[in-house]
């Protein structure tokens, strides 16, 4: 700071070092950046994004009165800021491919008009290090909507919420998470969470070790974006996992007859068949995304032929119509 007074910093640290952060903005750092998600695909574009947001921040505190509003964030907020949430949660079930049975119902963050894409919302907290913040609003706001729906019998047996897997280096992650889930009145048993694919694998023991006290706990694991990165077999199937769930573009493959998509789904299914949990295709969306899916033997299907993200309301709305005193089968493609 002494040898350039006017230049943005952006500080770099590590999951665990937290009080360092707050050292480095006390003495006039800008930004920050968690040094795990150094691994992120995007990582150019996070970087630009916070080397502006940074410069923009500086010139605000060197220039109050130049125009930009001084109690502006630049770039995508990265946790809520009121009761009502800076953020929107909609809801997405997911179903048993034969019969329909309905299994679970997935949080999905959003962002409101001018955020920017959950994706930038998420990447924005993974970069900041606020992740466990957000990953607790969400909780927070699912909750009552799930104990709501459990009240009226229209729950089915899952909600599902999702986690990075930098999360996974806080200590105590899965005491202060069982901790959270019984004071929102929630059974371990009715929760799921999903992780990304490529993230896990890289997760540590440390992190593994941490999954697995939720998994003993009854919170059910499941990998998500599976089959994006270029990812062994055997890695996979050593993961403590109670599922898995394909990613978007296999299935968007199948539609063009590609056959090493095809391939990489049957391998994928076999290897969930051999170790006894789920697989299921995400973005199933039209009759031959369905018939694809039942073909090459997965066990469970989400997307928009089943039904899309909904808002709370239309959610339960849509539970109860399907979902009358009790579970019943769901004829695909009429509620979607």
């Amino acid at each position: 700071r002494a040898r350039a007074q006017a230049s943005a910093i952006v500080a770099l640290a590590g999951p665990e070092e937290g009080e360092l952060i707050a050292q480095a903005l006390r003495r006039g750092a800008q930004e920050y950046l968690v040094r795990p998600w150094l691994r992120a695909p995007d990582l150019s574009r996070e970087i630009l994004r916070l080397i502006l947001q940074a410069i923009e921040r500086k010139q605000r505190q060197d220039h109050p009165d130049a125009g930009v509003g001084a109690d502006e964030d630049g770039g995508v907020p990265v946790f809520p800021r009121s009761e009502d949430g800076d953020y929107a949660l909609s809801f997405q079930p997911w179903a048993e491919l034969d019969g329909g049975t309905i299994c679970g119902v997935e949080a999905l963050l959003g962002g409101r008009p001018g955020q920017g894409s959950p994706r930038d919302i998420l990447r924005a907290a993974e970069s900041r290090g606020s992740l466990d913040s957000l990953s607790h609003w969400v909780l927070r706001r699912a909750a009552p909507t799930w104990l709501e729906w459990r009240a009226r019998k229209v729950a089915p047996p899952r909600l599902s919420v999702n986690i990075a897997p930098s999360e996974l280096h806080a200590r105590h992650f899965a005491r202060s998470r069982l901790g959270l889930i019984q004071e929102l009145g929630l059974s371990p048993g009715e929760l799921q969470i999903e992780l990304a694919e490529d993230a896990l694998l890289g997760a540590g023991v440390k992190a593994l070790a941490e999954l697995q006290a939720l998994r003993s706990a009854g919170i059910a694991v499941v990998a998500d974006n599976v089959g994006r990165s270029q990812v062994a077999l055997l890695d996979l199937a050593r993961l403590p996992l109670d599922g898995i769930k394909l990613d978007i573009t296999l299935i968007e493959a199948t539609r063009l007859n590609d056959g090493a998509a095809r391939a990489a789904i049957r391998g994928l299914v076999a290897m969930c068949n051999e170790r006894g949990i789920s697989c299921c295709a995400v973005g199933v969306e039209i009759a031959r995304d369905y018939a694809s899916s039942r073909e090459l033997g997965v066990h469970l299907i989400q997307g928009f032929w089943v039904a899309r993200p909904q808002t709370a309301a239309a959610s339960g709305a849509w539970l109860a119509r399907c979902m009358p005193s009790g579970q019943r089968e769901l004829r695909f493609g009429e509620h979607g």
